[in-house]
């Protein structure tokens, strides 16, 4: 009996062992798919900051100088202000689903938070540049019922030229944030040219 006993301790450690080996090996297997994966979204989310930066980047130069000309007009006397041409405003619209995608499978998790913390102030500011950039419409719709000549127009450009600056310094910090995160993305090659 002693040997039969020494048997079955000898066949249940065993399994223990091997069911404690597996589920290590299975924790071990699912830890490198998750930063495999968290990897392969932060890579997306670098490419989507990328495109992002490159559609932004020309309207920048457009949008100062058009707060500019608002400037202009606004320091000229009214009695010698020309109509201001038609304002030329775009608001581009940016992608965020890549890091909506990290969000939602929990990739961010398994990311170091410094590049976390970087990647979501870059999404940051491209909120405040949506926020912002639809205030500029709306503001630009107001400015339709009005009269180009009465003192309340002038109020509205006074209004329009701070909108677009909120949106213009919204563009600059995403473009500078951008960059912060796209530097270390890029090859030396790449980075020497910026």
């Amino acid at each position: 009996m002693k040997g039969g006993a020494r048997k079955v301790v000898f066949e249940f450690l065993s399994i223990v062992i091997a069911v404690v080996l597996a589920m290590g090996l299975t924790e071990w297997r699912q830890d490198i798919l998750n930063h495999r994966q968290a990897e392969e979204s932060y890579k997306n989310i670098i490419e989507e900051i990328r495109s992002n930066y490159n559609n932004l980047e020309p309207d920048s130069v457009q949008m100062a100088n058009t707060i500019e000309l608002i400037g202009q007009w606004l320091e000229t006397s009214a009695a010698k202000r020309d109509t201001l041409a038609e304002l030329d405003y775009t608001l581009k619209l940016l992608s965020k689903s890549a890091w909506e995608v990290a969000k939602m499978n929990q990739s961010l998790t398994f990311l170091d938070n410094q590049r976390v913390l970087q990647a979501s102030l870059v999404y940051e500011f491209h909120e405040l540049y949506a926020e912002s950039g639809r205030d500029v419409f709306e503001i630009l719709r107001e400015m339709q019922k009005v009269d180009g000549n009465s003192e309340a127009f002038e109020g509205e450009m006074k209004a329009l030229r701070m909108s677009l600056g909120l949106t213009y310094n919204a563009m600059m910090g995403y473009m500078q944030m951008a960059r912060r995160v796209l530097k270390p993305a890029n090859p030396p090659s790449e980075s020497a040219t910026e």
